[in-house]
């Protein structure tokens, strides 16, 4: 039996890893997210709330989710080594309540989602609006590090968390979806 092996990754799928890069959210950062969403954003345990990490890297965010609030939590990531590093833990973890997609984020509907959390560098914040426009109204839209200013259209601020991670200033920016 011959093993098929991925097609190599598309120009695209390169230039959005350098545009996008994967930078890990710190654990730290990943705990006091889900803390200020449980005590200000109505996150509950074991509910029908939904969850979904745009740029998703190795899952991180995703199994933290599933695991500590059994809610659905999804993950899309454009990079396949990272998607599937990202099953395994899932699989390893043995969480059967989230999925990760290989896809990119820029074609991919927001509309079932109550928390949406990313990662985007500013100069790239200008290619959101339209992802942002399907997501339904009241959405969280949790950015970590960087404020999403190009999408005031469409986003309103109800919350920033200043976390020190190692004697560095930290930002994570809550969002409603107007």
């Amino acid at each position: 039996m011959r093993h098929r092996s991925a097609p190599p990754p598309t120009y695209y799928e390169i230039q959005s890893q350098t545009d996008l890069p994967f930078l890990p959210t710190p654990e730290t950062i990943i705990k006091e997210v889900f803390v200020v969403l449980e005590a200000d954003f109505g996150l509950v345990r074991k509910s029908r709330q939904r969850f979904i990490d745009l740029g998703s890297g190795t899952g991180d965010v995703v199994v933290c989710c599933a695991s500590n609030y059994k809610i659905r939590a999804d993950g899309i990531e454009i990079n396949e080594k990272f998607v599937n590093e990202a099953r395994m833990k899932i699989k390893k973890a043995g969480i059967k309540h989230t999925r990760m997609w290989k896809g990119d984020l820029f074609d991919f509907s927001l509309a079932r989602y109550d928390f949406i959390f990313l990662f985007s560098l500013p100069h790239n914040q200008r290619f959101l609006n339209h992802v942002f426009q399907t997501a339904k109204t009241g959405a969280i839209v949790i950015s970590y590090k960087y404020p999403l200013d190009e999408l005031n259209q469409v986003l309103g601020l109800k919350k920033e968390l200043h976390v020190s991670l190692n004697g560095m200033a930290q930002e994570v920016y809550f969002y409603t979806k107007i």
